[in-house]
């Protein structure tokens, strides 16, 4: 048995602790933790041997699950005054089993786990893009499918700062730099709140769950370096994120909580404020943005089963949009794929930037549609659309023109989104978390909320619309609407118009 020291509580530890006291049975890792904050005798020998790999079914996502796991038992392990010394034949056994070791995310985490049990530590090489991007692999062999993706990105950032933190390595601290710039700069709105569904998947898409790794990431580069700009994201983070976590049971990894305390520093004076840039450019990623006080516009031609952009004014949002497959019940088939290795030639994008506003046009391709059949790929249908997404005068233009052999019946251009209620022209009224919903002809939609109204329109369209309510939270990204426009092959050119109906101060 092993006793714990004395440590303090600090934000995560909090949220954690509220957890625990919320659920009936926690599981093995969870209850150590929970020990050890507790200054609580746990059998940290029994903890090890529960630490096992579970199957992963070839799935990249379950295998970064397995290597977390170990990592978290083996922080723990190093905070402990009598850590065991069994731990480094477990990284050994793990890493016997299948894992990308192209991927630098893969490395970097085996890298931690040889640092804390001493073994010889693997170099991570780490690669970043001109602009501090790191480029995210999940599969083997589809390098074009490589992004930053969220949280996959965030974590690589933590994981990065702990190795630099461990190790004391100057080009290390150097990445980490880098790599928070371009987070900082690209993927939050001016008050420091997260693009939530930026690069990001449906199925990695839990607002709160990234907003987490958002504030933890930060408070971690700022405990490296001392630097305002990154305190100052770290605690507005952690403000949104003590308002927004109000369902007690809702899980915390364990591991962010450990991470939490290696970079506690002493409490420094208040930070002084400061102020992102309005415009968001990122050639490399093919991101463009705009962004003030009370409302943003962002947009990307780079993806992987992601989406498009966002546009939000005051408390109405549209989280995410872009081509679907149908059905509409998930968003397997959502999304664009190609990234920089793809971004030439005729699919080459051109960002241009103006005085409050930006313009990004390109051709891009949706991805493959799913398979019926389980554990079976994708079906190419080689369906491309060229687009344009202009921002300019308090109105965002979306303009596309749809390219295939074999037509894009079956598809759908789907808009999620977040407001307080949802109007079909004046034919209905939707609210969020309720059965109802439209089907049939185009009408004017307007999102409603306390504060803001948008419209979404499309002039001439030849086919149906759906408008579906959803209970937002942890799926499609935290939206509580879909309206989803049904594409026809005789249909080859769309235009949707986004304005506000607010006074000119607050419109987009």
């Amino acid at each position: 048995m092993v006793t714990a020291t004395m440590i303090d509580k600090f934000s995560l530890q909090t949220l954690f602790a509220s957890r625990m006291a919320a659920i009936e049975a926690p599981f093995g890792l969870e209850l150590a933790v929970k020990s050890w904050l507790d200054q609580q005798s746990f059998p940290m020998e029994e903890v090890v041997e529960e630490c096992y790999w579970h199957e992963t079914l070839m799935s990249s996502e379950k295998a970064i699950e397995n290597w977390k796991s170990l990592l978290t038992v083996n922080l723990l392990n190093h905070f402990l005054a009598s850590p065991v010394k069994e731990l480094a034949a477990k990284v050994r056994a793990f890493e016997q089993q299948p894992w990308n070791q192209s991927s630098q995310y893969f490395r970097v985490i085996v890298a931690l786990n040889h640092l804390l049990t001493k073994m010889s530590v693997p170099e991570v090489g780490s690669h970043l893009l001109e602009s501090g991007a790191a480029l995210i692999d999940l599969q083997e062999y589809c390098s074009w499918q490589a992004l930053p993706y969220a949280p996959y990105h965030l974590e690589f950032g933590i994981f990065l700062c702990m190795l630099a933190q461990l190790t004391k390595r100057e080009d290390l601290l150097n990445s980490v730099i880098r790599l928070a710039k371009w987070q900082l700069n690209n993927t939050l709105d001016a008050n420091y709140f997260p693009f939530t569904a930026l690069f990001a998947r449906e199925q990695d898409g839990d607002p709160l769950n990234n907003l987490l790794l958002y504030y933890l990431f930060f408070h971690s580069v700022s405990a490296l370096t001392q630097e305002n700009e990154f305190d100052s994201a770290a605690n507005a983070l952690l403000g949104r994120l003590q308002k927004d976590w109000s369902d007690a049971s809702k899980p915390i990894h364990p591991l962010w909580v450990l991470v939490e305390k290696l970079f506690i520093t002493e409490k420094k004076e208040a930070c002084l404020p400061f102020t992102l840039p309005e415009h968001i450019y990122d050639s490399s990623t093919a991101l463009v943005g705009y962004r003030s006080s009370n409302m943003h516009a962002v947009c990307t031609l780079h993806g992987g089963h992601t989406g498009l952009g966002s546009i939000k004014l005051e408390d109405v949002e549209i989280i995410n949009y872009g081509p679907q497959y149908l059905p509409l019940g998930d968003c397997l088939g959502f999304g664009i794929e190609g990234n920089h290795l793809s971004d030439h030639g005729l699919r080459k994008s051109m960002i241009e930037l103006r005085r409050q506003g930006f313009s990004l046009k390109g051709c891009v391709r949706l991805v493959d549609q799913p398979s019926s059949l389980p554990f079976q790929i994708g079906q190419f249908r080689g369906i491309w659309f060229e687009i344009l997404q202009e921002f300019k005068q308090a109105r965002f233009n979306l303009k596309t023109s749809f390219l295939g052999l074999d037509g894009w019946e079956g598809t759908a251009f789907s808009f999620f989104a977040k407001a307080e209620k949802c109007r079909v022209g004046d034919e209905k009224i939707l609210f969020p978390s309720t059965l109802d919903r439209y089907e049939g002809s185009a009408q004017p939609i307007y999102l409603d909320g306390k504060h803001s109204s948008l419209c979404l329109s499309i002039p001439s369209f030849k086919g149906t619309i759906q408008a579906i309510p959803r209970w937002g939270k942890s799926s499609f990204w935290g939206a509580n609407f879909l309206i989803a426009y049904i594409l026809h092959s005789d249909q080859r050119h769309y235009q949707w118009q986004m304005e506000s109906l607010d006074m000119p101060e607050t419109a987009l």
